[in-house]
């Protein structure tokens, strides 16, 4: 009897009842109108977060305004977590970017292919990545959009991007004749794995580094070492070039510091010629 008491309160924990609301943005009336949908279903850890998206999304059809008419099979669907400020939904309307390695580092997933939009998560593995810090939100309610006119051709050259990452970072510096080296505890051999490294897990922009740093007040170098699949020095450095300071073993971002709102504000338009590059490398394909 006891046995089987405990094998069904197993299989209960196993389950989680979760909100998911469904946001459909329409042009109404010369002006755009917010509407939402939302549902409390009961799931496993292993249930697809695509599958559920798509069908809270079918469910609302016919009960509020939308642009769809039918969920398509590769229909784009943005999915992320409630409680994300403003700031951070608009600077990535793809929702959720990441998703883990069996080593536990970060897998950034190819905005300019859509893969976000497409992509396909466990419940767990939403769990484990707002464990890690990756994410911010609240687990227990999904938010789900459709979003319109994103994307673009994602056939570039992220060597380029990657190389840019690390001249502004100070690993690497342009010199007549090619690139040099500018750190003496990194080989090129060691450069190569890490330009490798970057591109199988998807990493290509300062702005995919900084919003990852965003999610959390505080880091551990060895968190962001593992994150980024970099060495020690390079994970300082990065955390030093965005204004990051550690005390006590924790790195944290002073907002009262004029130096680190100056090492921000750099970034950040590093940011912008960044985006200019990615601009020309995609203009530059559509002639491929």
């Amino acid at each position: 009897m006891n046995a089987k008491i405990n094998k069904s309160r197993r299989i209960i924990r196993l389950k989680h009842i979760i909100k998911v609301t469904y946001f459909s943005t329409v042009f109404e009336e010369g002006r755009y109108h917010r509407y939402n949908f939302t549902v409390q279903l009961m799931i496993g850890l292993n249930s697809s977060m695509r599958e559920i998206a798509t069908k809270v999304i079918e469910l609302s059809l016919g009960k509020m305004p939308n642009w769809l008419e039918k969920v398509h099979e590769n229909q784009p669907i943005s999915i992320y977590l409630s409680d994300r400020t403003s700031k951070e939904k608009l600077a990535m309307p793809y929702g959720i970017g990441y998703d883990l390695e069996n080593d536990g580092n970060i897998k950034f997933l190819n905005e300019h292919e859509c893969e976000p939009l497409t992509y396909d998560w466990t419940y767990k593995r939403i769990i484990e990545l707002r464990e890690a810090g990756y994410i911010s939100g609240d687990v227990n309610h999904i938010i789900v959009e459709t979003p319109d006119g994103l994307g673009g051709p994602g056939d570039l050259d992220l060597g380029i991007l990657i190389n840019g990452i690390f001249s502004f970072i100070g690993i690497l510096a342009n010199v007549e004749g090619g690139l040099q080296l500018k750190d003496r505890l990194v080989s090129f051999a060691n450069y190569r794995k890490m330009v490798k490294d970057f591109k199988n897990n998807g990493l290509h922009s300062l702005k995919q580094i900084r919003l990852l740093l965003e999610t959390n007040k505080a880091w551990k170098l060895k968190k962001i070492m593992q994150a980024l699949s970099v060495k020690r020095n390079i994970a300082i450095a990065i955390l030093r070039k965005l204004g990051y300071t550690s005390k006590n073993g924790v790195w944290r971002f002073d907002d009262t510091s004029i130096e680190a709102l100056e090492l921000r504000k750099q970034w950040l338009e590093q940011e912008k010629e960044e985006e200019k590059k990615i601009s020309k490398l995609i203009i530059e394909s559509f002639g491929k």
